[in-house]
C-alpha cells in the first residue's frame, strides 16, 4: 500500500500577489489590504490610477503597476512592462519590487531571463531584511538554477526568512534538519519548525507533521495533524490518513473511510491513491474483489506515471 513521505526538501514558489482594498476608489495608495476585486472595471480603474501615480514617479505606485502587468490585472499581461515598473521601483529601494523582479528574471524565457541580475536583486531585498527573497536565495542554492547549489547556503537563507516566521522557509527548514541536509541533523529542531509553520495552518507542514508523528510511532498525534491538512483538501494527507484507516493505526480499522478518502484523493488525480484503490479491489479488502475494477484504477494511477501500478497491470494481462 502507497502513502506519502516526507521530502527532505519542498520547494514552494514565493511569489507575492497584488494587494488592493475591498473599497472601490480610484486610488492607487488605497490598495494596501486584501485582494484585488475581480471586477474587470475596477481593475482597470486601479490600473488608470496606479499608471497615473508611476508616471509621475511614485514609488508605490510603480511597484504595484509591475505586479498588474505581471498579474493582467487591469490590462494585458506584459511581463516586459512588468519588469520595466518593476525595476524603477527596486532602483528606488522597494523590496517587494526587488523580489518580484528577481522572480521574473530567473524563471522568465528570452529576453527577460537573467540569473545575475536576479541574484543581484535578490540579495538586495535579502539585506533589506525581506523574507520572501530570503527564502527565494534559498531556493536558488537548493535548485541551483541561477547559482552553483549549496545546502549549507541554501539553510542559512532559509533560516534567516524562518527566524521571521516565513511558514514556507520553515517547514523547508524543519526537511533540512530532518534529514541533515546543509546542517547537523536534529529532530527536535525539525520538530519545532514543523509546528511553528503548522500553526500558522500551513497545510503541507501540517502534513509533515503527521508524517513525522507517524514515523515515531506516535498515531494520536499523526491523526491530528493529519485530520488538520485534510481540513484544507491537501491531498497527501488524505492518501496517508486513508492507510491509518485501512490498517488500524491509532484508530479502528475502517475500510469504508479508507475508500472515502482514497476516492477522494483520486478525484483529484492522485496517483497513489489510485494504486491503492487497485490493490483494495484486487485483493477484496473491505470490498468484494474485482478485477475489472482493480484494472482501472491502476490504468488510471499509471496513467499518471505510477510505475508499480504499470507493474501490476502487466502481472495481471499475464494471467
Amino acid at each position: 500500500m502507497e502513502k506519502y513521505m516526507r521530502p527532505s526538501l519542498i520547494f514552494l514558489a514565493c511569489i507575492p500577489l497584488l494587494l488592493a482594498s475591498a473599497a472601490a476608489a480610484d486610488d492607487c495608495y488605497k490598495t494596501d489590504s486584501g485582494k484585488i476585486s475581480e471586477d474587470r472595471q475596477y481593475q482597470a480603474m486601479i490600473f488608470r490610477s496606479c499608471l497615473a501615480e508611476a508616471e509621475k514617479g511614485e514609488v508605490t505606485a510603480q511597484f504595484r503597476l509591475g505586479l498588474m502587468y505581471r498579474d493582467g490585472l487591469g490590462t494585458q499581461r506584459n511581463y516586459a512592462e512588468a519588469i520595466r515598473w518593476l525595476r524603477k521601483a527596486a532602483e528606488k529601494g522597494r523590496a517587494g519590487a526587488q523580489n518580484a523582479l528577481a522572480i521574473l528574471l530567473s524563471d522568465g524565457n528570452g529576453d527577460w531571463h537573467d540569473c545575475d541580475e536576479a541574484m543581484r536583486w535578490y540579495r538586495k531585498a535579502a539585506d533589506q531584511g525581506e523574507a520572501d527573497a530570503q527564502f527565494n536565495l534559498g531556493l536558488e542554492y537548493a535548485s541551483g538554477k541561477c547559482v552553483k547549489q549549496d545546502s549549507a547556503e541554501t539553510a542559512k537563507w532559509f533560516r534567516k526568512a524562518a527566524d521571521q516566521g516565513l511558514p514556507d522557509a520553515e517547514v523547508n527548514l524543519a526537511g533540512m534538519y530532518l534529514s541533515g541536509v546543509g546542517v547537523k541533523k536534529d529532530e527536535d529542531e525539525a520538530e519545532r519548525l514543523y509546528l511553528a509553520a503548522a500553526r500558522q495552518g500551513h497545510p503541507m507542514a501540517e502534513f509533515d507533521l503527521g508524517s513525522f508523528y507517524e514515523d515515531q510511532g506516535n498515531y494520536q498525534e499523526a491523526l491530528r495533524w493529519y485530520r488538520k491538512a485534510l481540513k484544507q483538501d491537501y491531498g497527501s494527507a488524505m492518501v496517508n490518513l486513508g492507510t491509518m484507516y485501512l490498517y488500524g493505526k491509532g484508530v479502528k480499522k475502517d475500510y469504508q473511510e479508507a475508500i472515502r478518502l482514497f476516492r477522494k484523493a483520486a478525484d483529484k488525480g492522485d496517483s497513489k491513491a489510485e494504486y491503492n484503490l487497485g490493490i483494495i479491489y484486487e485483493d477484496g479488502m473491505g470490498v468484494r474483489k474485482n478485477r475489472s475494477e482493480a484494472v482501472k484504477w491502476y490504468r488510471l494511477a499509471a496513467g499518471h506515471g505510477h510505475e508499480d501500478a504499470e507493474s501490476r497491470l502487466r502481472e495481471l494481462k499475464a494471467k
